[in-house]
Order: C-alpha cells, then sequence, then structure tokens
C-alpha cells in the first residue's frame, strides 16, 4: 500500500498540483508506518513534497530521514539522489538539523558505491 500512496504523492507532484488535504492524509498515512516504507517509497514521498512545498513535510521530513539514515545501504543511487536534492531545497529550521545529518552521513556510506552513480545521478550527490 505504501507504494500506491508514494506513487499519488509522486503524480500529483510531477503534474505540479497541491491538493493540501491529500498530502496531509498521505503524511499521516507515513508517519504512521516509517519503518515499513521501501528506499523507492521514502525517495519519492520526499521529492514530492519538495517539489510543492507542502505543508506537511515540515512534520513529514525529521522522522522519515531519520529511519532512512539507519538503512542507507538498501538504497540505491538515484534514490539517494531524489532524496538529496528534496533536502537541498529545504531551508525551513525545522528540517535544517534532519538535512545536515543526512548529508554529512551520505559521502561515508556511499564513497565505496561511487562507481555505481551515473550521469543523471552524480549531480545530486556533489
Amino acid at each position: 500500500k505504501s507504494q500506491e500512496v508514494s506513487n499519488l504523492a509522486w503524480a500529483f507532484a510531477t503534474v505540479g498540483m497541491q491538493h493540501t488535504q491529500l498530502f496531509e492524509l498521505i503524511a499521516d498515512y507515513m508517519l504512521h508506518r516509517p519503518w515499513d516504507l521501501p528506499p523507492q517509497n521514502v525517495a519519492n514521498i520526499l521529492w514530492a513534497y519538495s517539489k510543492l512545498n507542502a505543508p506537511s513535510r515540515l512534520r513529514l521530513f525529521p522522522p522519515i530521514l531519520e529511519v532512512a539514515s539507519t538503512r542507507l545501504d538498501a538504497y540505491k543511487p538515484q534514490e539517494i539522489s531524489a532524496i538529496l536534492w528534496a533536502l537541498a531545497r529545504q531551508t525551513s529550521p525545522s528540517i535544517l538539523p534532519s538535512r545536515r545529518d543526512f548529508f554529512l552521513m551520505v559521502p561515508d556510506r556511499f564513497a565505496h558505491r561511487l562507481g555505481d552513480f551515473t550521469t543523471q545521478t552524480s549531480p545530486s550527490i556533489l
């Protein structure tokens, strides 16, 4: 089910359509089960909320990033790149500590996997 929910958020963000009530409901759903979210769903959700600057991102990003940071090795380069892109756009004081911690973690965890990154994913992490 989290796949369908993250696809829904991704689709709305792709067409640039903000629906505050829907994104609040999605955030509630995701926060109820952050440990159950596969990496692709995390990347899609964070990307979508950042692209639309959805208000509920302020309460969604920190706990989702905390969970993601414990499982970074499970993430593909494209997923990490999408998350870093989403975080780079965030300037809210409530997100900045989580953003900083995540950015500091990535180089150490992915240095040995740099060859896995393509020309599409690399600009997001450099």
